[in-house]
C-alpha cells in the first residue's frame, strides 16, 4: 500500500473464465478448449458484488489457498486441473508460562525445538516462555490447561531440566496452511493457467520466508524467471510428477 497497491477489503466467491480457442496445454487433450482466469468475483463488506479483471492473480491466501483453487477449477476439473492444491486448515495451541526454577532458561536462550516438535523461548524480558508443539496436536477436546499437563508439561521439563513445575499464564489456539504433500510452500506458476501464481503451502513458515517469496514472485511477474534464488523445484510441477521435498532434519 505504501508503494501504491490498491487494497480492497472484500471475499473472493468466484472466478469467470475467457475461453482462448488458439492457446493450447502441452499434455492436454487437443479436443479441450483453454479456459483462462479472466476476472475475480468479490462479495463487498455492504454485500455487493463486483468483479475485478486482471492480467496477473497471485493466489497467496493462507488457510483459505485450496478453497480460492477450487474456485479455479483446480481439483475439481479434469486433465492437469483435476491435482488439488494441497494444501488445508491446522490448528495448533500455544502456551505461555512462567517459571523461578533456578534450572529455567536465561536471557541468551534461543528458540528451541526439540526432536519430538516441542519448542519454547524467552518471552523478552518479561521471564514469561513460550512454548508448544510444532507439530499439529489434537484439538477435538478443545483448548484446556489439561493439554499442557498430558502433552506439554512432560517434555519440557526434561528438556528444561526444570525442578519446580511451571503455572501456565495464558494459552491460545492458531492456525496455518499446511501443505500435506510435502510440508514445504509451493512457489510459481500454475502449471495449467499461464496468468496464475501460487505462494502459498509454508506449513507455519510463511511469515519467516515472505520476504524471499514476495520477491521471487515479483521477479516471476517482472522478469519471467526467477533472478535472486532459483525456486522452481518448489513449483506447482513437482506435485503433478510425484517429486515430493522433504526437510528431514527439520520437525
Amino acid at each position: 500500500m505504501e508503494y501504491g497497491a490498491h487494497f480492497i477489503q472484500s471475499e473472493l466467491i468466484d472466478f469467470k473464465f475467457q475461453n482462448q480457442p488458439d492457446v493450447v496445454i502441452e499434455g492436454e487433450s487437443t479436443t479441450s478448449t483453454y479456459n483462462a482466469l479472466q476476472k475475480a468475483i468479490v462479495k463487498m463488506p455492504n454485500g455487493e458484488i463486483r468483479s475485478i479483471k486482471f492480467s496477473i492473480c497471485v493466489l497467496a491466501a493462507g488457510t483459505s489457498s485450496e478453497k480460492i483453487a477450487k474456485l479455479a477449477k483446480i481439483g475439481t476439473s479434469s486433465g492437469i486441473l483435476q491435482i488439488p492444491l494441497p494444501i488445508i486448515q491446522r490448528n495448533n495451541y500455544a502456551y505461555m508460562f512462567n517459571s523461578d526454577d533456578i534450572n529455567a532458561s536465561g536471557l541468551g536462550t534461543p528458540c528451541v525445538v526439540d526432536l519430538n516438535g516441542l519448542y519454547f523461548r524467552r518471552d523478552g524480558l518479561t521471564g514469561n516462555y513460550i512454548t508448544g508443539f510444532s507439530t499439529s496436536t489434537d484439538t477435538k477436546n478443545g483448548l484446556s490447561e489439561n493439554n499442557f499437563e498430558t502433552k506439554v508439561l512432560p517434555s519440557l521439563m526434561q528438556r528444561m531440566k526444570m525442578l519446580k513445575k511451571p503455572k501456565v499464564i495464558d494459552a491460545w489456539e492458531y492456525s496455518y496452511e499446511y501443505n500435506v504433500f510435502d510440508e514445504n510452500g509451493i512457489i510459481g506458476p500454475h502449471a495449467y493457467y499461464n496468468n496464475l501464481y501460487i505462494a502459498s503451502g509454508f506449513s507455519g513458515l510463511g511469515l519467516q520466508q515472505s520476504p524471499a517469496v514476495g520477491r521471487a514472485i515479483s521477479e516471476l511477474i517482472i522478469d519471467a524467471q526467477f533472478r535472486t534464488i532459483d525456486l522452481s523445484r518448489l513449483a506447482f510441477d513437482r506435485i503433478i510428477v510425484d517429486r515430493p521435498i522433504f526437510e528431514h532434519a527439520f520437525m
